[in-house]
């Protein structure tokens, strides 16, 4: 079968030659990502740095961040 699926899943199958990446030239079109907490002035910081990575991580998708 055909899946698309993370790198940080399947680099060892990748590198065992378990998998083999077909299509490597082509990519999905950019999708909306959300992120929603209840309003407050107060977040955890944990909460914070969880954005805060996802706004990294991801900034390449968002249009808004």
């Amino acid at each position: 079968g055909i899946a698309r699926l993370p790198d940080f899943i399947i680099d060892r199958e990748l590198a065992d030659g378990r998998l083999v990446e077909i299509l490597a030239d082509w990519s999905p079109m950019n999708i909306a990502l959300h992120l929603l907490t209840p309003p407050s002035t107060l977040r955890p910081a944990r909460v914070e740095l969880v954005i805060d990575f996802l706004s990294q991580r991801f900034r390449n998708l968002c249009t808004r961040v």
